[in-house]
């Protein structure tokens, strides 16, 4: 989502609130708070801030039986501002990339050991 003093706008239902007066005093502490954390904590001078996204933070990988991989989020949501966020990462880690199902030779490459469990097929 995205807000700044006067509304929020959400991802999830695509609507617009308008802030009221308690959320609008809310919003601005928060805000002050972040300007001065950026700087005195992270060292970044980062101006004034208009607008703050509500993201969630990536918490960690789930690797499925079929090879598949897909990131998981936290439920909370954590205040960035603007200026801080960027669309694309100059230099993506690739193993945080999610993927879909692995062919048997990705996920069993040739000399990999592995334990059968059951009974062995009978050659045709």
């Amino acid at each position: 989502g995205l807000s700044t003093p006067n509304f929020r706008m959400s991802s999830k239902d695509n609507e617009v609130i308008v802030q009221t007066d308690d959320d609008k005093d809310a919003w601005l502490k928060e805000k002050k708070f972040i300007q001065k954390f950026t700087k005195t904590s992270k060292g970044i001078i980062i101006g004034e801030i208009n607008m703050l996204l509500h993201v969630q933070i990536m918490s960690g990988l789930w690797q499925h039986q079929d090879g598949s991989r897909k990131k998981l989020y936290g439920k909370e949501d954590t205040l960035v501002p603007v200026k801080l966020a960027f669309t694309q990462h100059y230099h993506p880690n690739p193993k945080l990339k999610e993927n879909g199902p692995l062919s048997a030779k990705e996920l069993y490459p040739i000399g990999t050991k592995g334990v059968l469990v059951g009974s062995p097929v009978a050659p045709l």
